[in-house]
């Protein structure tokens, strides 16, 4: 009976209401629903171009939503489960499954120009915008050592070694002033080159995330202090400075303070606080297998929606490639991160925005490109001897290493 009441206490007690239990989000499940099948009935039919073209933006904007919600709530679910690997990896290869989705579905139509495009506007949009409004509006100053922003500067560090692969392949393509043939050879390489660099970066955070962060040793050259002084001082170092064991160790009590918030405890390893429920977990999961199969099917419908044709449209590929849709998948990102952020503690957190737009890019850069270089090698679409043209350089350039330069330098007040 005693472990009846307190099963019973618990429960009642619940310190915050998860997702599945929210009537907001399984409205914006069935508003994702319905727009999908309203896309696929119009893909189907002798509707109009544009309003097939609306709706299937409409179903990427709706599933991207839900999608990027239930792997937030999955990623806090594993944190608090001390499951912090799993969580890394996790969010790593789906955090940004929308702009996977619709890079793949581009290649496997052959379309590599909306590949090029939707990559390089997406990543001027997450570092110039995104970056740039966080940095005016000065949200980042509050709580400058908070786990956001420390991983945010983790991912700052190893993204200028993913750019000069990709501008180092470019510019060869590139050069005489023309663009040239680089050959698959060189481009599949460089892929390669770009996928170890992405793997090799997952595995050390998974180390320094680790209960014994000191493993990741051989891997980053993480010393030994005497003291753990310096684990109060923001993780804002140069390329060359040398990542300490207290500065790992600042990491995961940020990590536990962020988790705190998230979860509405006074601390993480709080009885209320339980686990969460095995229902919970196993239905969001659900949801989140149903809505990456939702996605990719929305994402289908956009590319088969653009007139490659017209290219004064804004259903061109370029147009949309370029603004429409980079302007959507981040709207959706951002919309999930309020809705998490008001679901589960206070709002929007600005450092989290920093981290999403500094993740965005380098897994565009490192996971996305390669990926979809030997998708199409595989498929035989024969894009992938295509990579970057000089405008597409200087844009990739300014947009990237611009931020991290200000970054660096303490330029935007960090």
């Amino acid at each position: 009976m005693r472990k009846l009441r307190t099963l019973l206490r618990r429960v009642w007690h619940r310190p915050a209401v998860h997702l599945p239990a929210r009537a907001s989000f399984w409205f914006l499940c069935f508003t994702a629903i319905v727009v999908l099948v309203v896309s696929f009935v119009l893909s189907v039919s002798s509707a109009s171009s544009t309003t097939r073209f609306g709706f299937a933006l409409l179903a990427v904007l709706t599933t991207t939503t839900v999608q990027k919600l239930a792997v937030l709530e999955l990623v806090v679910i594993l944190l608090h489960r001390k499951r912090s690997n799993c969580a890394i990896v996790f969010e790593a290869l789906l955090g940004n499954w929308t702009e996977a989705s619709l890079v793949v579905v581009a290649v496997w139509k052959g379309q590599a120009n909306i590949v090029q495009a939707f990559v390089i506007g997406t990543i001027a949009i997450n570092h110039l915008l995104l970056l740039g409004i966080c940095f005016i509006y000065g949200g980042h100053h509050i709580r400058e050592t908070s786990y956001p922003l420390l991983l945010a500067s983790m991912h700052c560090r190893v993204m200028p070694f993913g750019v000069a692969l990709s501008l180092g392949l470019s510019v060869f393509g590139t050069s005489l002033g023309g663009y040239v043939d680089i050959g698959s050879r060189n481009v599949h390489i460089t892929a390669v080159l770009l996928s170890l660099l992405f793997m090799c970066h997952l595995v050390f955070l998974c180390q320094i995330h680790s209960r014994y962060p000191l493993q990741a040793r051989g891997l980053l050259r993480i010393v030994y202090p005497h003291d753990i002084k310096d684990a109060t001082k923001p993780l804002n170092l140069g390329m060359s400075s040398r990542i300490t064991s207290a500065m790992a160790h600042r990491l995961q009590v940020q990590r536990e303070e962020w988790l705190c918030e998230r979860l509405l405890l006074p601390n993480a390893s709080d009885s209320v606080g339980n686990n969460r429920k095995l229902w919970d977990s196993a239905l969001t999961t659900v949801i989140l297998l149903l809505s990456c199969g939702a996605t990719l099917g929305s994402c289908f419908y956009l590319v088969n929606a653009i007139s490659p044709t017209n290219v004064t449209s804004w259903k061109s590929p370029l147009h949309v490639g370029y603004l429409v849709a980079p302007f959507s998948t981040t709207s959706a990102g951002l919309s999930a991160m309020y809705l998490h952020g008001r679901w589960c503690a206070s709002g929007l957190d600005p450092g989290q925005v920093v981290c999403g737009a500094m993740t965005t890019t380098f897994r565009l850069l490192c996971f996305v490109v390669p990926a979809s270089i030997l998708f199409g090698w595989i498929t035989g679409s024969g894009v992938d001897n295509m990579f970057l043209n000089n405008f597409q350089i200087a844009i990739l350039g300014i947009a990237v290493l611009l931020p991290i330069y200000a970054i660096q330098t303490a330029g935007d007040d960090w």
